[in-house]
């Protein structure tokens, strides 16, 4: 974990080549040695030009590592090489991954299969619920979503998973507590704190530039095995992103939409090239060959997993709402499990209440 953090402080070096650190490490052995070599060293090394040494030195006379360190924990920073066992699988096959990871949040929870939902910034409403849908639809099916945090597309998919209580990663074109776009703060946070993480290669304080973002893009294609783009300009970043995952053989899907916007431009492009068409979670299971019954069926309707489930769920209608105490009359159930009950089938979006009374809601179910 140490050398994690000493990797990260020699990628914030001014000057610094990404291949000067890889060569530099590979003679030292470690980051920690790399970052405490002498001028000398360095000098010997024959990586580095003598200003580039000198600059490095004055560089690091600036900077205290320890307290630096202490600072990003105190944030609930980690950092992650690309050496660690926890390093994304998917990601480490890329041609180019990052060689550190800043985190906020955790990859515990990261399910084996993930899709990234990318898009326009300026997204129509049509875009942005399409974009929400799918990030419900995915969540429930144990899907992880992956985007950029960005306006528009993005936060719609990364806000529509998280309602279905799912995982989801958003990787930044910035330092990781760099909010941006600022009314994203509240997303990003809660994100890290309902089992995702928020993402970035670039050091803490790093401002978002424009030439951040392509390369942000990389990452977005690389964690996931598929790519779908929902509305998109001709040249949209989101392209970019397309393009990024077909080069490392990954799968690309596209939405339609209307012919007159600007934004079927760029997914519309995509279809005539061969990418696969979705309208929902079920076309994106089936395009990446995971349309197993369990994830299905979750989508296609909600599963009612226990006999009290069914049994209570029996016991009420899309008309009239009945309260509670009518429900506990009937002596099916214990009160505390007829409350817990009703919660689940609340909480699964099959059931309203109004005070202490309760309905059917018109979601379609599976027994």
């Amino acid at each position: 974990m140490e050398d994690a953090w000493y990797l990260a402080l020699l990628q914030t070096a001014p000057s610094w080549r990404d291949c000067v650190v890889v060569k530099l490490m590979a003679q030292k052995g470690r980051a920690r040695q790399a970052w405490k070599a002498s001028k000398r060293d360095l000098l010997l090394s024959g990586f580095l030009a003598a200003e580039e040494a000198e600059a490095f030195c004055r560089f690091r006379e600036k900077i205290d590592a320890e307290i630096v360190f202490q600072g990003w924990k105190q944030q609930g920073i980690s950092c992650l090489a690309l050496s660690s066992p926890e390093y994304p699988a998917l990601l480490r096959q890329i041609h180019h991954p990052p060689r550190i990871l800043f985190i906020k949040g955790s990859l515990a929870q990261l399910p084996e299969r993930l899709v990234a939902v990318v898009g326009s910034r300026k997204a129509s409403p049509y875009g942005k619920n399409v974009a929400e849908r799918l990030g419900e639809d995915l969540a429930a099916a144990g899907v992880a979503v992956v985007s950029g945090a960005a306006r528009g597309i993005d936060s719609a998919a990364h806000r529509g998973c998280l309602q279905q209580k799912g995982v989801t990663i958003a990787v930044l074109g910035c330092g990781i507590d760099v909010a941006y776009p600022p009314e994203n703060r509240e997303l990003l946070k809660e994100i890290a704190a309902t089992g995702g993480c928020v993402m970035s290669e670039y050091a803490p304080g790093t401002q978002p530039r424009p030439k951040f973002f392509p390369a942000r893009n990389r990452i977005i294609a690389g964690l996931a095995q598929a790519t779908i783009v929902v509305e998109a300009n001709e040249k949209s970043g989101a392209l970019i992103t397309a393009d990024m995952a077909l080069e490392e053989g990954r799968e690309v899907l596209a939405v339609p939409g209307s012919i007159f916007s600007p934004g079927s431009k760029g997914p519309h492009h995509l279809l005539r090239q061969g990418a696969a068409l979705v309208e929902n979670g079920v076309d994106v299971l089936q395009a990446c060959g995971w349309d197993d019954a369990g994830a299905k069926a979750v989508l296609e309707g909600t599963l009612l997993d226990t006999e009290e489930e069914k049994k209570v769920w029996n016991l009420l209608s899309s008309g009239n709402l009945r309260h509670i105490d009518e429900l506990a009359a009937t002596g099916e159930f214990e009160w505390t499990q007829l409350q817990y009950t009703l919660l689940c089938l609340e909480l699964k979006g099959l059931v309203r209440k109004e005070g202490h009374r309760y309905g059917r809601t018109a979601k379609e179910v599976i027994w």
